[in-house]
């Protein structure tokens, strides 16, 4: 920048002029991967290591000290929803501070309808397919004691009460 100063006194003019250096200090360059969709009973997970440089801050609905909390953020009823995340970064040698943004994909939890909520059976009786109890949605995963598949194997279990899960 540079100034120059005039001034007149009584058809005199006097002339002085003096300069400052103006250093423009460039942005830090972001980058930003952006998070897989989750759903919403994810566990929380740390964002620090989905944008360089490292040690910067990020913000946004369902952030925490840089940890992402898809529970907080949640879906929208049925449906999902996307958030916006910010990553902001200052430069400790330049002071220069930069932003950039991203988004996340929070999915809702399938509702699940079962036909039963107790299955009785007899110790003598056949195996039988879980998948015949599920109402909706089809093609999930069971889990639980002499589950094999989609099969309880009444053949292999003890007598009692045997949870399983969809």
């Amino acid at each position: 920048l540079y100034v120059n100063r005039i001034q007149t006194y009584k058809g005199l003019t006097c002339a002085d002029e003096d300069s400052i250096y103006v250093l423009v200090k460039s942005l830090p360059n972001i980058k930003i991967l952006k998070p897989a969709d989750v759903c919403e009973n994810k566990e929380n997970f740390t964002l620090s290591f989905n944008a360089t440089p490292l040690n910067g801050s990020w913000e946004g609905n369902g952030v925490i000290n840089n940890q992402f909390y898809p529970g907080i953020a949640k879906a929208n009823g049925d449906t999902p929803s996307v958030h916006s995340l910010y990553y902001s970064y200052t430069n400790p040698n330049t002071g220069c501070k930069n932003i950039d943004s991203t988004y996340i994909i929070v999915k809702p939890l399938p509702k699940i309808t079962l036909k039963e909520d107790t299955v009785v059976k007899c110790s003598y009786d056949d195996d039988f397919d879980l998948n015949d109890f599920v109402e909706e949605p089809k093609g999930g995963k069971w889990e639980g004691s002499f589950v094999d598949g989609s099969i309880f194997e009444v053949s292999k279990s003890i007598h009692g009460y045997h949870e399983v899960i969809y």
